[in-house]
């Protein structure tokens, strides 16, 4: 991070304080992406490899998702009478706090087997959500069917109910996500404040914000975590946050408010956004990449913003990434 704020960003900066680590260094994942091979074992790509590796288990996910695989792996057993030129992938997310799970298959366009969706529903009741999603490759499509149960799967963040479908993205860690949100709230004076909250997916913080703000809008162009935040403001009884199905870029230029909350992938901003951002007094940065961080930093702090704290959370342990909040200040 430091080597990243002084050699590509050359920015002044306050101290950086000891990074924020959870209780869970094993077991603390949310999500995994799984290929299926065509004997139906589970594998990953090695890092930095496109060679696949079959597994059976995994670390750093939750003992409810590797529990998950494992009963699976024994339903694939029953099943596999014939070699698996179906099923490509897998998604599985897990609720760390309702204990349940949700399953995506990314398949060729084709019926998904009734004799598998029937040994899932017998083998596996924690399994709430069953969806497929059609794709020439083994990335998830642009839209997902529901097989049976839910299509949203609930976890609960700092006391508030979020539910997403499968779709859509939640930070992997949500033991260090709440402290991270946490963090933000408290560095924030929202009270009688308009906020805009940039990337905003399923619209947990833009809720978590409203608690105390005058108002919030939630900027996001995936039209599936648009359709969650707007449930979220339902489920956790906000009506004082408004959800746009947009291009930050383009929609940003024609906002104001008080804060700014930007928490863009780890590209970073565009320099439309950067610039867009310059009407605002306060920022709120969330980042998952030091180099594009800083990059974006260099910009603001050059065109009259200050950098006033910075906060570090090891969403992924077990990696080399680290979380980053900073507040700007003009």
């Amino acid at each position: 991070m430091e080597e990243a704020f002084s050699r590509l960003g050359h920015l002044d900066y306050p101290p950086i304080p000891p990074v924020v680590s959870g209780e869970r260094e094993d077991g603390y994942r949310n999500r995994l992406f799984l290929h299926l091979l065509p004997d139906y074992r589970f594998a990953m790509h090695s890092f930095g490899g496109k060679e696949l590796t079959p597994i059976s288990s995994c670390r750093i996910l939750l003992p409810l998702g590797n529990e998950a695989l494992y009963l699976l792996s024994k339903v694939f057993e029953s099943f596999s009478q014939k070699p698996n030129s179906l099923l490509k992938s897998l998604q599985m997310k897990v609720s760390q706090t309702l204990d349940e799970v949700s399953l995506l298959f990314v398949t060729e366009k084709a019926p998904f087997p009734a004799d598998l969706e029937r040994l899932i529903f017998e083998e596996m009741p924690f399994v709430v959500s069953l969806a497929q999603s059609y794709s020439r490759t083994a990335l998830p499509g642009k839209s997902f069917k529901l097989i049976f149960g839910r299509e949203r799967l609930a976890e609960n963040i700092l006391g508030h109910t979020f539910e997403t479908s499968p779709l859509t993205f939640l930070q992997v860690n949500i033991g260090v996500a709440e402290a991270l949100y946490a963090a933000a709230l408290e560095l924030l004076p929202l009270e009688g404040k308009n906020v805009i909250d940039a990337y905003c997916g399923a619209g947990v913080f833009s809720i978590l914000a409203a608690e105390r703000a005058e108002s919030v809008i939630g900027i996001e162009k995936n039209r599936f975590a648009v359709e969650d935040a707007r449930i979220n403001a339902v489920v956790n009884e906000r009506a004082n946050v408004l959800f746009l199905r947009r291009d930050v870029e383009r929609a940003l230029p024609e906002l104001e408010g008080d804060i700014l909350v930007l928490n863009p992938p780890r590209s970073g901003c565009s320099q439309g956004v950067l610039s867009a951002s310059l009407a605002f007094p306060l920022i709120l940065y969330i980042s998952c990449n030091p180099t594009t961080l800083a990059r974006d930093l260099s910009f603001l702090t050059q065109n009259g913003f200050v950098i006033r704290e910075i906060k570090t959370f090891d969403l992924f342990p077990q990696t080399f990434h680290v979380e980053t909040l900073i507040l700007l200040e003009r």
